[in-house]
C-alpha cells in the first residue's frame, strides 16, 4: 500500500526487495499487480540462466513460482485512518500465492469484539495473516515492538532482524508493560474495546462536518485526521501550498492547547515517504477518555475551526502577492 508508515518503507528498502506500491487501499489496483508479477513466472530469464532453466524444467513447463513475495499493509492507516479490507486481501494472496504482511499497530485493541485486531474483526483464525506485526508505543503504550506467525518465521526474525542486529535490546521493564497492557487487554478487552467505540462516536458526532474542513478516517478508527478543504474556501486556490497550509494548521495547533489545553498533532514527515498525505491535524482518541471529555473537547476544536477558516483565506492572500 503506497501509504504505508515509513517504518516499513525502511524495512523494504534495507531487505533489497524489488518493491511495487499500489494505490491505497485499492484491492482492485492491487490484483492487477499481483495478475501482472505472476504472469513473469512464464518467462524464463534471458541469458546463460534462462537456457539452463529451459534445459532443467523443459520447454513446456513454467518455472516453479517463489513465495519470497509478500502483500504489505496497515489494518488501519497510521496516515489516513482507513481500515483495509483484510477479508479480500487473505482472498487474494490464496489466489495469487503471495504472503500477507499486516500492521496492526493502530488496531490491536480497536478492531474486533474483544480488541484483537482485524482478523478477529473479519471473523477469521489469526492463522490467515502471515506475519502481523505491531509498534506497542500506541494501544499498548510501551515502547518497541512485537511479530506473530510461524515458529520458523518468528524464530528467523528474532535473529536475523535488524534490531538484533544494529540495536540495543528493549530495556527489561518496557517488555514487561507491554506484555501487562496484553495481559489486561485479554481479561478486558470486551469493555476497552466497546467503550472505545463509544467514545469514537460521541467524538466523530459532536465534532460533525465543519464548514471548510474535511474529517478524514473511518467511523471504527479511533484516529482522527481533520485537513482543510481548501476548495471550500477559494475557487482557485491552487496556489496554496503545503508550507502555507501547515502554517494556518500549526496556528489552530497552539490556539487549541493555549485557550482550551487540547493538544491535537500536527504530523510531519521527511519528505522521503513513498506518498505523502495533505497537511491534516491528527486527534488519538482513547478508552481512557470520558464521552463528557470528548464532546467538550469536540465543541471546543469545532468552534475554533469555524474562526480559523480566514487563516487559509489569508494565507492564500500573501501566497499571491509573494
Amino acid at each position: 500500500d503506497e501509504a504505508i508508515n515509513f517504518s516499513l518503507q525502511t524495512g523494504m528498502q534495507l531487505s533489497r526487495a524489488n518493491v511495487i506500491y499500489y494505490r491505497h487501499n485499492d484491492l482492485a489496483h492491487l490484483e492487477s499487480i499481483l495478475r501482472s508479477v505472476v504472469k513473469q513466472d512464464d518467462i524464463f530469464p534471458s541469458g546463460f540462466r534462462g537456457l539452463l532453466q529451459r534445459l532443467w524444467y523443459g520447454s513446456g513447463r513454467k518455472r516453479p513460482m517463489t513465495q519470497r513475495r509478500f502483500i504489505m499493509t496497515e489494518a488501519i492507516n497510521s496516515s489516513y485512518g482507513s481500515v483495509c479490507d483484510v477479508r479480500k486481501l487473505v482472498a487474494l494472496k490464496h489466489k495469487y500465492k503471495f504472503r500477507l504482511l499486516l500492521d496492526e499497530s493502530y488496531s490491536v485493541g480497536v478492531l474486533g469484539a474483544t480488541g484483537r485486531g482485524a482478523p478477529e474483526a473479519c471473523g477469521m483464525p489469526r492463522s490467515e495473516i502471515d506475519i502481523t506485526v505491531v509498534d506497542a508505543a500506541h494501544a499498548l503504550a510501551s515502547i518497541g515492538g512485537f511479530c506473530c506467525g510461524s515458529a520458523s518465521m518468528v524464530s528467523h526474525q528474532r535473529l536475523s532482524g535488524a534490531g538484533y542486529c544494529f540495536s540495543a535490546s528493549q530495556p527489561p521493564f518496557l517488555a514487561t508493560a507491554c506484555i501487562e497492557a496484553l495481559q489486561i487487554l485479554d481479561e478486558h478487552g470486551t469493555a476497552i474495546v466497546e467503550k472505545l467505540r463509544i467514545n469514537t462516536k460521541a467524538f466523530r458526532d459532536a465534532l460533525g462536518s465543519p464548514p471548510g474542513y474535511l474529517i478524514d478516517g473511518d467511523l471504527r478508527s479511533p484516529v482522527v485526521f481533520i485537513r482543510p478543504a481548501v476548495g471550500a474556501i477559494k475557487a482557485d486556490n491552487s496556489l496554496l501550498n503545503e508550507s502555507q497550509q501547515l502554517r494556518a494548521l500549526r496556528e489552530i495547533q497552539r490556539t487549541l492547547f493555549e485557550l482550551h489545553h487540547i493538544f491535537v498533532s500536527l504530523p510531519r514527515y521527511t519528505g522521503m515517504e513513498h506518498a505523502i498525505p495533505a497537511p491534516g491535524l491528527r486527534i488519538a482518541l482513547s478508552a481512557g477518555h470520558t464521552a463528557a471529555e470528548l464532546i467538550a473537547a469536540a465543541s471546543h476544536i469545532r468552534e475554533v475551526l469555524s474562526e480559523s477558516v480566514g487563516l487559509f483565506e489569508r494565507e492564500f492572500d500573501a501566497g499571491t502577492c509573494s
